[in-house]
């Protein structure tokens, strides 16, 4: 769709697979201010540069000073308590990128012109689930993984860590993946009943405080 005008499309055909990833792709990297103001990028860029700061300071304290404070990464910053520390960010990661993925289309009325495609609302409806679970594990699985990849580096006997507590992983990606889910989906849920951003923003606030 070029403007107002259908043109024929000569490109790849490559299956609705690839439109509902084509959907999630191009949403989520609208969610996170591609093609927008710097402002639509300063707020979820901040927002997940503080999520990883905790487990950047217990890593830099390790680093510089383990000598002197014989730091136990473990007991400093457990895995089970980090989520719950920047909860109040993943949160406001959440308020802020999942109305971008709905409200624009509900205002804009471009719902009408995904519907009169090939795509079938069960696929816009994929789509726009993956466009705000894939950026919403940046603050909810990414800064564990630094962590304990920051833990496997500063072990002296880093294998001997891994096989002592490789059940960690699976729980942190499971955590990650469930609340991005979780908050993802109500984000959705939230901002398909109105097609004024701050409007979704704020009842989506509302509901989960």
């Amino acid at each position: 769709i070029q403007d107002v005008r259908y043109t024929r499309y000569r490109g790849e055909r490559r299956g609705r697979l690839a439109g509902v990833g084509s959907l999630a792709r191009w949403g989520a990297l609208r969610s996170l201010g591609a093609r927008r103001g710097w402002k639509a990028k300063a707020i979820p860029i901040t927002l997940m540069v503080l999520a990883l700061g905790p487990a950047v300071i217990v890593l830099g304290v390790r680093a510089l000073f383990a000598d002197q404070t014989g730091i136990d990464l473990t007991e400093a910053l457990p895995f089970s308590g980090y989520q719950g520390i920047i909860g109040v960010l993943i949160l406001l990661f959440a308020a802020v990128t999942t109305p971008e993925l709905l409200c624009p289309d509900r205002r804009d009325g471009t719902l009408a012109l995904y519907f009169s495609t090939a795509v079938s609302r069960h696929e816009y409806l994929a789509g726009r689930v993956l466009a705000a679970v894939v950026p919403l594990l940046l603050v909810t699985l990414v800064p564990l993984l630094v962590l304990y990849g920051g833990i496997l580096v500063f072990e002296e006997h880093p294998l001997g860590y891994l096989q002592g507590n490789w059940a960690e992983l699976p729980r942190i990606l499971a955590s990650g993946v469930l609340l991005a889910v979780y908050y993802g989906v109500v984000g959705l849920a939230v901002a398909s009943l109105t097609g004024r951003r701050a409007f979704a923003v704020g009842g989506y606030l509302l509901i989960l405080v």
